[in-house]
């Protein structure tokens, strides 16, 4: 998957879908912004990383945006 754009609304998020739909890719990916142990499986073959971002509406004080990054040899 090159890129994918998700926005969740305030409350409980259920996460449904079909098999194959990116149900985990999702939740993986958040899981390694919060600090899941990165390694080289995550970068699709042939790329040099994977990057991994997320912005979040702080309120009144604006956005925090969350990068990784993982190389190719799964450094972060």
């Amino acid at each position: 998957m090159d890129s994918l754009d998700v926005s969740f609304p305030e409350g409980l998020i259920i996460i449904t879908g079909q098999t194959g739909a990116g149900k985990s890719i999702i939740l993986g990916a958040m899981s390694l912004l919060f600090g899941a142990k990165a390694d080289a499986s995550m970068v699709a073959q042939g790329e040099d990383s994977c990057v991994v971002e997320a912005e979040f509406d702080t309120g009144t004080t604006g956005h925090l945006t969350i990068r990784r990054v993982v190389n190719a040899s799964g450094r972060s």
